[in-house]
């Protein structure tokens, strides 16, 4: 591979690797059995849209926000669409936004972000099934590694989410998480004014990447 030419960082937290293939719009492909702490990164080759081998140019890692969510109903999905809003805000599409549902996500994509924003039912007056086997199947497998990066969450209840709310702070807590905005927790139907919170809610979190 060679010399790399200029390599530029970006601020997100995710180490560049040392031997790479830049693909445009594609994870960049590390060499064979690399060291533990490199992983892939989001790399940007304006000079070619096409596969290359190429080593000069600039390298980039761009910064990537997971969503997370449960969103069983249409009137629960508009909230998780306002996030999603919010994230990909025009200013910001230099933040990737990578949407998972609760059951789909996997300890991969949680390795892979910057940042989180977890959204759930209250169900019972706790986390949404879905959302509670998504901390249980990747928190012994991630927490020691993204110790300390930013989050946010929001909970929508049809009566108490007291519960919901208890358990949430105690698990993310678990990770070494760190609160980066107001959660968004409410009981009545969603209006005009919460599905602006809930798009401040993924803008402060994806604008939040930009600067650490």
């Amino acid at each position: 591979h060679g010399s790399h030419g200029q390599m530029q960082r970006s601020k997100s937290t995710r180490p560049l690797p040392i031997d790479v293939i830049i693909e445009t719009n594609t994870w960049c492909p590390i060499r064979a059995n690399p060291p533990a702490h490199l992983m892939p990164t989001r790399c940007v080759f304006p000079a070619s849209s096409e596969f290359t081998t190429r080593t000069t140019g600039i390298l980039v890692a761009v910064p990537r926000l997971l969503i997370v969510h449960h969103s069983p109903t249409a009137r629960v999905r508009a909230i998780a669409d306002a996030v999603l809003a919010g994230a990909h805000h025009e200013d910001l599409t230099s933040v990737e936004v990578v949407e998972r549902a609760a059951l789909e996500a996997t300890v991969d994509d949680v390795l892979a972000a910057d940042g989180y924003v977890f959204g759930t039912t209250a169900n019972f007056g706790y986390l949404s099934g879905a959302l509670k086997h998504f901390f249980d199947t990747t928190y012994y497998e991630t927490r020691e590694v993204i110790a300390g990066r930013p989050f946010g969450y929001w909970i929508h209840g049809s009566h108490d989410t007291t519960g919901a709310e208890q358990a949430m702070r105690a698990i993310t807590k678990g990770y070494g998480l760190r609160l980066a905005a107001a959660p968004l927790v409410f009981t009545a139907n969603a209006d005009a004014s919460h599905l602006e919170a809930a798009a401040d809610l993924g803008a402060t979190l994806a604008a939040g990447l930009l600067e650490v």
